[in-house]
């Protein structure tokens, strides 16, 4: 983004309006100028990935249903998930003791080239004892492991059901997503 801001400074530009005579157009307003519209560029971008997160959150919600018919535990879900990049499919599942919501960015994604994230559940298993404890909303203590191939992973347990967020996020990114699970789920 610094570049692309050098880049629109350091290039110039003729801005012909007519003006009366008296009034000078200076090199200050140019840039000015320029700043305004790399402000209004990246309103732009950051209107269009909210939707896109928007639309990521939306379509998991879709799901909810089917997936409340299939499995006997809560679900939590975050009130945001933002996944950078392209196009993000969901594929939920579930039984009686949890769920999977796995995250691809190709439709009924079964490998690692594709796959983004899950958030799943299971009922009467234990997080890892040697992760990272750290401390989530509402009392409740999550385990997080920062996986080599740059996914993040943070389990917690409620009501004797261990919850699963695995995603290619940094540790506060994938702690502030849980949290909002956390604050969505159970409610204020």
């Amino acid at each position: 983004m610094r570049n692309l801001f050098q880049k629109i400074i350091e290039t110039p530009s003729r801005i012909s309006l007519f003006l009366p005579t008296s009034f000078a157009w200076t090199k200050s307003m140019t840039l000015m100028w320029k700043f305004y519209i790399v402000i209004l560029i990246n309103l732009g971008v950051l209107i269009g990935m909210s939707s896109i997160s928007l639309a990521q959150i939306e379509e998991i919600r879709s799901l909810l249903p089917q997936l409340r018919r299939q499995t006997n535990v809560r679900i939590f879900l975050p009130r945001d998930l933002t996944i950078p990049g392209e196009r993000i499919y969901v594929n939920a599942q579930g039984d009686a003791n949890g769920y999977g919501i796995s995250l691809g960015t190709h439709p009924q994604c079964n490998s690692n080239a594709c796959w983004m994230g899950l958030l799943g559940a299971t009922r009467g298993q234990r997080p890892p004892a040697d992760f990272k404890q750290v401390p989530l909303s509402r009392g409740i203590t999550g385990y997080y492991f920062a996986h080599p191939r740059r996914t993040s992973i943070l389990y917690w347990v409620y009501d004797g059901v261990l919850y699963v967020i695995q995603l290619k996020v940094d540790e506060e990114t994938v702690i502030d997503i849980a949290n909002s699970a956390i604050e969505e789920t159970l409610g204020n």
